[in-house]
């Protein structure tokens, strides 16, 4: 689970407003006080905020260790009770087709 009080500690570090951060992230200063207290954003805001930070994505996971294959089974199984389930699927589904458009380019291509 993502622990965004993390953004808090290292804006401080930094010397740099929470609001002043949600600018530089396109979001407002009200959804990023929310997402820290929240625990829990989407992947490209996330990102965006590390980016700015200049840490990687990992930072705001418990001891920044990734995610091994074994542990997303468990993981997608919370993610039904999250609420950018959705978008998640979305995105799933959005990659899903694209394999299906390169695996059928590829299948096409003259040998």
């Amino acid at each position: 689970m993502a622990n965004l009080l993390k953004i808090k500690a290292l804006c401080k570090e930094r010397k740099l407003y929470v609001g002043k951060l949600a600018e530089m992230v396109d979001i407002t200063p009200n959804a990023m006080h929310k997402l820290i207290r929240n625990g829990s954003t989407n992947t490209t805001t996330l990102e965006k905020i590390a980016k700015v930070l200049n840490v990687p994505v990992t930072t705001f996971f418990d001891d920044g260790d990734t995610l091994s294959t074994l542990e997303v089974p468990e993981i997608l199984k919370n993610a039904l009770h999250m609420p950018s389930f959705d978008a998640l699927m979305d995105l799933i589904q959005s990659q899903q087709r694209t394999i299906e458009n390169l695996t059928d380019l590829l299948k096409s291509k003259p040998k």
